[in-house]
């Protein structure tokens, strides 16, 4: 999925819920690709470096990063970080591992997942890769489709009979 696409599913499932904060979710649904997307861009963008393929072009710490923000591990050790800190539950950072991290494991074929870091490296071939158009027309279209019956299931509901 692309990053926009794990905002879009998060907004969709966290909004038609007064108690949730979908801004936040929404924050640590794209949060992962952020954590090391900007990173590259500045970098690609001060050596003039093309766009890696593959893990082998990348640069070394792109791993480390890329990595970090893409496994349950770390995403559940700063979820109970957070929670022993604020002594707090903050539901919306289970954006993080379940509409991102696990999202992306059937849908990276290229860069996949290695949802185990740092214990392991250990990654599943996707599926389908994000960037096939059905599955890219999908990833859309399925957060679209939760919003639009949220908003009409509601207004049904607030029409008086």
């Amino acid at each position: 999925m692309t990053t926009w696409t794990h905002g879009l599913l998060a907004f969709s499932i966290y909004q038609p819920f007064k108690k949730y904060n979908w801004k936040k979710a929404v924050w640590w649904a794209i949060f992962p690709d952020l954590f090391w997307g900007i990173p590259l861009a500045i970098y690609l963008l001060i050596s003039h470096a093309s766009i890696p393929n593959d893990f082998n072009q990348a640069p070394s710490w792109f791993y480390t990063l890329y990595g970090s923000s893409h496994s349950f591990v770390i995403a559940f050790i700063v979820i109970w970080i957070v929670y022993y800190i604020t002594k707090k539950f903050h539901s919306e950072m289970l954006a993080w591992p379940f509409l991102h991290i696990l999202m992306d494991i059937p849908g990276h074929t290229y860069f996949q997942t290695p949802f185990l870091y740092p214990l392991s490296n250990f990654s599943i071939h996707g599926f389908f890769s994000w960037t096939d158009k059905y599955f890219d027309i999908a990833s859309y279209a399925i957060p679209l489709l939760i919003i639009s019956f949220t908003f009409f299931g509601k207004k049904l509901l607030q029409k008086k009979y």
